[in-house]
């Protein structure tokens, strides 16, 4: 698991001076267990949980908070696609007037994110084919993957095609990432098994030949 230096719920109280508590009276949290099972897991670094119950939570009662709290799990957890997407729909579904503090922390969040991370232009093709970064699935968002510093392991596959599998040192910035997979050849055609060979017939007898029966002369 990559935990960030930093907690994101740390970055956004030095910005906006709240905390999530405080986040959550300027936005009334949701009223469901999976919500409050998210919080608790957060508090206690239990990232992975806290974003399966974030995520389950949202689709009990699709709340705001719960997108803003899946994207601080997310960028703990190293998951940054993931981070944006939720953190881009929490500044698009959260109220502009009652959350406006939270919004514009949430967008400046969302400018380190890009920032401060490796920011990689995934050319792929076949297109269909799929991406895993450190054994996880990743999607590009608009052709773009947003990855933390460091060695990654990245595997590129499709159904009839070699696989790409290589570990990457991923800088701070913005560069390509071209993987061209290479067409498996065609299996060679199935053998046919050697026919047995075929037991000899044994020739039949030639007929016996008949007599004509004698008749007495006259």
């Amino acid at each position: 698991m990559l935990r960030a230096s930093y907690s994101w719920w740390s970055a956004l109280w030095l910005v906006t001076a709240l905390s999530l508590t405080t986040a959550a009276h300027a936005q009334p949290a949701p009223a469901n267990e999976n919500f409050q099972r998210g919080l608790n897991a957060l508090q206690a670094g239990h990232d992975q949980e806290a974003a399966d119950a974030f995520e389950a939570a949202y689709r009990v009662e699709p709340n705001p908070l719960c997108l803003l709290n899946l994207g601080i799990a997310y960028t703990n957890l190293g998951r940054l696609n993931n981070a944006l997407d939720a953190l881009e729909a929490f500044t698009r579904y959260a109220d502009p007037a009652r959350d406006a503090q939270n919004i514009q922390a949430v967008r400046g969040e969302i400018d380190r994110l890009h920032n401060a991370n490796g920011v990689i232009v995934a050319q792929i093709t076949p297109p269909s084919a799929a991406i895993q970064l450190d054994g996880q699935p990743v999607t590009p968002r608009n052709g773009e993957l947003v990855v933390a510093p460091g060695n990654r392991r990245f595997v590129v596959f499709a159904q009839g095609y070699a696989t790409y599998d290589q570990v990457l040192a991923v800088p701070v910035g913005r560069f390509t990432l071209a993987v061209a997979l290479q067409p498996l050849p065609p299996a060679p055609p199935a053998m046919m098994p050697p026919m047995a060979a075929a037991a000899p017939v044994a020739s039949a007898p030639p007929p016996a030949a008949t007599q004509a029966p004698m008749t007495a002369a006259p």
